[in-house]
């Protein structure tokens, strides 16, 4: 878990008007983003139940969509 210490800027009635994050901070959300889209692509490749490939297989079939 990340710990953040965010600088919140509120307007005179209360409501937040902006957030300040250190570049670190912002980083590590970024970073934990990009794990959590990984963790939902599997949970929907799992979901639907696609067929496994040899990953020499993946790699090579993804080869040939790049130089196409």
């Amino acid at each position: 878990m990340i710990s953040i210490e965010p600088k919140v800027s509120k307007d005179e009635n209360g409501n937040t008007q902006s957030v300040t994050l250190s570049a670190k901070e912002w980083n590590q959300i970024l970073e934990e983003l990009e794990e959590l889209d990984d963790i939902r692509a599997f949970d929907q490749a799992v979901a639907e139940d696609s067929k496994s490939i040899p990953f020499e297989k993946a790699i090579a079939q993804i080869e040939q969509i790049e130089t196409e």
